[in-house]
């Protein structure tokens, strides 16, 4: 019997496993004031004719379920508590067929347990039963597909994370399994083990079950809710409520936090929480009150069937394609990014689609009380029958064998065709890098104008830095980018709401500007939240908040726009600075490091060892690695992926030796995660290989030990992403060969990789 987690609420780590069934129509067409799908993104077409014909499918947030029109039933994904239905507890990255014998019309993936319906009007269920989800009479674990009762006339089920629901032919609506949010419309708390009839009357038409709560339409196309309030009703509800006085529903989806509906007419509905901006009618989120009654999304009268998710919503328009918004950190929009979207957001250009499922794994519940969809997937079927699926896929939910998550490239791939690139640095969420010739190029995010092309559109390929030939070297940070010229001068631009960088203002930059009048900078570290950098009379000098320094001026705690020296010595050699601290080499190869928060007084270096023969040096977010002259690697801090390298997850407060190899030539390190270069030119990463690089969120570890990367003896450099957070998730790696060719892996949700990779995953 598998232990599940006990119910919680949303003051803490939640895993929410939403599900929504796929209603057949068709779909497509810009809703007035919706986003369009952005230029360059690359999205599968549909083979011509398909071999294999999928009819309708169903996603929890751990796994998959989708009916053929063979009416041959197939899972795939997490199978922890028996949810595949193939007599194991074993995941699977490919789907298996379940009960190969039957014959199956419909298919319902709830939290941990699966219900469907066969073509003689039998109900059959499996997978997680602690609260009496499957109905059987029982609170036992089934392995396999097991017969609810003997009625053979059910037409519809639907299963939430912990209960489920289903109307039979006489249109009576039934419902079992946990209640202890009233979500089965009775005041009877704990667990109901076998179906129980909600009202006397048999006047139902549709029903959707969320987490904790259930709404339904009835004949006369009146809407009803039950079950916790959290979309914005007063209170929790153990009885049936009506959802305003009109009497034109005539399809509903219940997400964790909201709700979404169609009238007759054609126009869609939501309302609830909209802190993702998960009810579609834009606006950013300015108020933790959610919106209690139902809002029109734009002004279209052509939408066919809609999937309220966790934190996101999808929903089919007639011959206008398939449209999605809210949040999009896995990449659940399908638009190829990881851009929260307030409005609709059109999936590719295909024009057909016959239904749609969103679902979610889990939800972050911050201080703050703003929930965070981590892990939200999407799957949908397009008119000539093929299935479609994309976000996240730590689990194999995505059905295609891996667990590699669409908009994630798992291997080097190689940014455009030009063979005269000489150094990269990756930021948080962009990626710039300087050529041979001198010219300067950035791509990715650009929400502050970290790219420094004069806008804040992102871009998905290299754009080039005005047209100067005299860029020597840059260095990007979280939302903001520092170059040296060839003239030494120090140039930055972008976010600068914390003085980031560094020219004495907290005004953002969309273009390069010069930091000071001085013309002697020698190189530049640009930080989380700020940057340090080395003068030509070696000097050390740092700014921003987080790459900076607070010190107080009476009782006022105030952010240092400008630079400050660190110390009174002239002799640096090199400086590189991470999240909350800053170290750098001396000429006489001692290493020095000092923290970047606190009072002014704290940032004084502290001397690292007693050797002497420090050659380079590279601070992440909580972990600092560096190079000897004797060719052998050392790291030290925060450990819990394994982003040390030392084989081991314990936190080192001195630097540990990675492996008993001499022949390191250089290091990068990011949040959770390092990769260096050998002197044979190898290229080896270790750390963090979580899905989203969040470990915090996941608690997966990552490789504990330097992994080597493909079979290249070619490498020159290597750069990691500074920094990771739950909205951008994790940065990527990029690394330049010796042909001065550049290749970048990893995350690539705001184009930061600079080539297009695809988003949608067919399931064949």
């Amino acid at each position: 019997m598998v232990r599940l987690p006990k119910v919680g609420r949303r003051a803490r780590l939640l895993e929410a496993l939403v599900t929504a069934t796929v209603v057949a129509g068709a779909v497509v067409g810009p809703v007035p004031g919706s986003a369009a799908a952005p230029a360059g993104s690359a999205f599968p077409a549909a083979l011509a004719a398909p071999t294999v014909r999928w009819a309708s499918v169903s996603g929890s947030g751990a796994h998959t379920c989708a009916v053929r029109v063979d009416h041959s039933l197939w899972c795939w994904g997490q199978n922890v508590a028996g949810q595949l239905g193939d007599g194991t507890t074993t995941r699977r990255l490919a789907r298996v067929r379940v009960v190969a014998s039957a014959r199956w019309v419909s298919v319902a993936a709830g939290g941990w347990h699966t219900c469907g319906i066969r073509t003689d009007g039998s109900l059959w269920c499996w997978g997680a039963n602690n609260l009496g989800q499957l109905g059987d009479g029982t609170t036992t674990q089934r392995l396999v597909p097991v017969r609810i009762g003997a009625s053979a006339r059910w037409v519809s089920v639907v299963t939430g994370r912990w209960h489920t629901c289903g109307i039979r032919t006489d249109r009576s609506l039934w419902c079992w399994g946990g209640n202890y949010s009233g979500q089965l419309g009775t005041d009877r708390g704990g667990a109901v083990d076998t179906p129980g009839q909600v009202g006397a009357g048999t006047e139902w038409i549709g029903v959707s079950a969320g987490t904790l709560r259930t709404c339904g339409i009835r004949s006369d196309h009146s809407l009803w809710c039950w079950g916790d309030g959290m979309d914005g009703s007063a209170e929790r509800a153990t009885h049936l409520v009506r959802v305003g006085t009109v009497r034109d529903w005539t399809s509903v989806s219940v997400g964790l936090y909201h709700i979404c509906a169609i009238r007759s007419d054609r126009s869609l509905w939501c309302w609830g929480s909209n802190y993702s901006g998960q009810l579609g009618i834009g606006g950013r989120r300015s108020t933790q009150t959610p919106i209690p009654a139902p809002t029109r999304v734009g002004r279209a009268r052509d939408w066919t069937t809609v999937s309220a998710g966790g934190e996101h919503t999808c929903a089919a328009r007639a011959g206008r394609g398939l449209w999605c918004w809210g949040s999009n950190i896995a990449g659940q929009l399908g638009d190829g990014t990881a851009i929260q979207r307030y409005l609709p957001v059109r999936v590719g250009a295909e024009t057909t689609w016959t239904g749609v499922a969103t679902s979610m794994v889990m939800v972050l519940v911050p201080l703050d009380d703003e929930p965070i969809d981590l892990t939200g997937r999407t799957c949908g079927i397009r008119g000539d029958g093929t299935l479609w699926c994309w976000g996240h896929n730590g689990n194999g939910e995505l059905g295609d064998g891996t667990t590699i998550s669409p908009g994630t490239a798992p291997a080097p791939g190689r940014v455009g065709t030009d063979a005269n690139w000489a150094q990269v640095s990756v930021g948080r969420p962009h990626t710039c890098a300087v050529r041979t010739t001198h010219t300067l190029w950035c791509w990715g995010h650009n929400g502050g104008g970290e790219l420094g092309d004069g806008t804040t559109a992102d871009r998905r390929v290299p754009v080039r830095v005005g047209t100067d030939a005299n860029w020597a070297s840059v260095s990007t940070g979280d939302g903001f980018t520092c170059a040296v010229r060839t003239t030494h001068t120090l140039w930055c631009w972008g976010h600068n709401e914390v003085g980031q960088l560094g020219d004495g203002t907290d005004i953002s930059r969309r273009a390069p500007v010069r930091i000071g009048t001085d013309a002697n900078w020698a190189s530049v570290s640009a930080g989380s939240l700020g940057g340090c950098a080395v003068r030509t009379t070696h000097t050390v000098w740092c700014w921003g908040h987080g790459i900076s320094n607070w010190y107080r001026d009476g009782t006022t705690l105030r952010v240092l726009t400008a630079m400050v020296r660190i110390g009174t010595e002239a002799d640096w050699a090199s400086v590189s600075a991470g999240e909350t601290r800053a170290c750098g080499i001396r000429r006489d190869r001692s290493l020095w490091c000092w923290p970047t928060h606190g009072p002014r007084a704290d940032l004084v270096p502290a001397r690292v060892g007693a050797e002497a023969d420090w050659a380079s040096v590279s601070v992440g977010s909580g972990h600092t690695c560096a190079v000897r002259t004797t060719h052998t690697l050392w790291c030290w801090g925060g450990n819990e992926v394994g982003q040390l390298g030392d084989g081991t997850t314990r936190s080192r407060p001195a630097p540990v030796r990675v492996g008993t190899d001499a022949n390191w030539a250089g290091v990068s390190v990011g949040a959770d995660r390092t990769c260096a270069v050998r002197t044979t030119h190898t290229l080896w990463c270790w750390g963090d290989r979580s899905s989203g690089g969040l470990f915090w969120l996941t608690g997966r570890a990552g490789r504990r030990t330097p992994g080597r990367v493909g079979t290249g003896a070619d490498w020159a450099s290597v750069a990691v992403a500074v920094a990771a957070d739950h909205e951008t998730g994790p940065g990527p790696s990029c690394a330049v060969r010796r042909d001065h060719t550049l290749w970048c892996w990893g995350w690539n949700g705001y184009g930061q990789l600079g080539y297009a990779i695809s988003v949608l995953r067919r399931v064949v």
